[in-house]
């Protein structure tokens, strides 16, 4: 049964091409241009909730690249460290300790050229495909071999929209073959690959810039919260988190992390005559090996989150399920 369980996959893959996926989500192409300035870029990711765009040539002629969310924390951590090898955590303090020259450091940053940070990750390589390929021609070539997204062309070249392995975690939980298939309700833990138990975590205290050099250092896209006394998994970070900065100073930076993710949201209090803002963070999202992989499906497509935390039975983190795995998982021919 698993071999026609992964060939059901497969199949949902194949019969959904790129042009219909454009169709339905019928958006328009969001770029930034090369001479945009980081802060623009960072306010266009922002505003329209998504985690890269390609880079048009000043001139309009053609797009360069891409520029995405790790691109701009890899950039952020190059400004700090001056491009040091190794950094601990007391370092940021030294670096940083003067909050005026640290915002001012940010503002210069923010005023280069995007140009400067085009796949400054290295893990975004510009690979755009033709809109006639299927979903399961891109999860297979490119997103099970670390891609994490596209640009889609038709036959003149012109892009017309952008795909990432998140598209296909959504297409694959939209599908109503999803909960009949055996695969679906087999527990992650018995899935080999699944569950990546490489993974870094820092305590909610640890300043927010170290965390974010971490996920740099380690190539993560994200990295697990803990309590500083009970270990368990309080949250997560990710690069997507930085767009938040436009609004704040570079300096928040040096806060702690728990308090670097925690949401700021203005509230109506009753019997109060102005807005208060007050803190909220987001509850962690987990797992655990015995969580089925069409439960994973469904909450990362639900939550629109690239990862999920897999925790043991004192919510302590044992691993990562990411959208790779999945993608690469569906995408294989052998059983």
């Amino acid at each position: 049964t698993m071999a026609t369980s992964k060939g059901m996959y497969e199949n949902i893959l194949r019969a959904h091409s790129l042009e219909d996926f454009l169709k339905e989500r019928h958006s328009e192409l969001i770029f930034v241009k090369a001479n945009d300035t980081v802060e623009k870029a960072l306010t266009v990711l922002s505003e329209h909730h998504i985690l890269s765009a390609p880079v048009q040539a000043e001139d309009g002629s053609k797009f360069v690249g891409l520029i995405d969310m790790v691109d701009i924390m890899s950039g952020i951590i190059k400004m700090y460290t001056g491009g040091a090898d190794s950094v601990a955590p007391e370092d940021w303090q030294q670096w940083c300790s003067d909050i005026e020259a640290l915002d001012y450091r940010g503002s210069k940053f923010g005023h280069l050229p995007v140009s400067k940070l085009i796949n400054m990750s290295g893990e975004d390589p510009f690979l755009p495909v033709n809109e006639h390929g299927s979903f399961f021609q891109i999860a297979e070539e490119l997103f099970a071999r670390g891609v994490h997204r596209a640009p889609i062309t038709n036959d003149a070249g012109k892009i017309l929209g952008m795909v990432s392995q998140s598209d296909v975690i959504s297409l694959l939980a939209k599908s109503k073959p999803l909960f009949s298939d055996p695969l679906a309700a087999q527990p992650i833990g018995l899935l080999e690959g699944v569950i990546d138990t490489n993974f870094t975590s820092v305590t909610v205290s640890t300043p927010a810039i170290h965390s974010f050099y971490l996920m740099a250092l380690n190539k993560e896209s994200s990295v697990a919260l803990i309590s500083n006394e009970t270990g368990a998994v309080m949250g997560n970070l990710s690069a997507s988190d930085l767009r938040a900065l436009p609004q704040q100073r570079f300096s928040s930076l040096l806060s702690p992390v728990g308090d670097f993710v925690a949401r700021k949201t203005t509230i109506s209090a009753p019997g109060q005559a102005r807005p208060v803002e007050v803190q909220t963070r987001r509850p962690a999202l987990t797992v655990t090996p015995k969580t089925t992989l069409g439960t994973v499906i469904q909450l990362l497509a639900s939550n629109r989150i690239h990862q999920l935390w897999v925790v043991d039975e004192n919510q302590h983190p044992v691993g990562v399920v990411r959208t790779k795995a999945i993608v690469t998982l569906v995408s294989k021919h052998e059983v």
